[in-house]
């Protein structure tokens, strides 16, 4: 699970600097989302108020998404900006 939690926490660490340029390609609610699921659970801050993951399939679904968000963002600008 740390090691999970850690490369969810690495794949946000790059779409930080990228978070305007996502705007490009997606909305601007769906990034902040992004941004509030690894703020809001125990991952990029430990809080009272954020929430515990305590199965591994809630990291495999944040590392999953935020893997596809990049990927996709990766395509999406080669195509547009060859």
């Amino acid at each position: 699970m740390d090691k999970m939690r850690s490369a969810c926490e690495t794949l946000i660490y790059i779409l930080e600097p990228l978070r305007k340029d996502l705007e490009t390609y997606f909305k601007q609610k769906d990034i902040s989302d992004f941004f509030q699921i690894v703020n809001n659970f125990d991952i990029r801050h430990n809080k009272e108020s954020t929430k515990d993951i305590i199965h591994e399939e809630q990291l495999e679904w944040i590392y999953f998404s935020l893997l596809n968000t990049i990927n996709t963002y990766t395509k999406l600008q080669k195509k547009i900006k060859p």
